[in-house]
């Protein structure tokens, strides 16, 4: 994949996420990318906890880290950063993208507020 091909994906992901959060509770109904299908391999999804800031001392931050099962260390693969926890489904969406090759192998980070 060339990089004018993964820069299409990944503003094409940025416009689902916009879009998707405009929808409201009521009506928002997840589309097949949001449901795990068939045959396709599951990415690992990490978590971790930040408690020691030194900038915003006594707050916690939860923070997971989806990385997708294509991924390689020898290999460069974008990075997607989130700063709304994990929602809509992103990594099984992610999972299903990047096994139909219609988005490049992703590292996301879903950063949730701090408590």
């Amino acid at each position: 994949m060339n990089i004018k091909d993964a820069t299409r994906a990944l503003i094409i992901s940025f416009f689902l996420v916009i879009i998707v959060s405009g929808q409201t509770t009521d009506n928002y109904q997840p589309g097949p990318d949001s449901k795990p299908q068939d045959g396709v391999p599951k990415g690992e999804i990490l978590k971790f906890t930040f408690d020691q800031s030194k900038i915003f001392p006594g707050t916690t931050r939860d923070y997971w880290v989806y990385v997708p099962a294509q991924y390689q260390p020898d290999k460069p693969a974008c990075v997607y950063v989130q700063q709304d926890g994990i929602r809509f489904a992103a990594p099984t969406v992610f999972d299903n993208l990047i096994n139909r090759k219609e988005m490049p192998v992703t590292v996301a980070v879903f950063v949730a507020p701090a408590s």
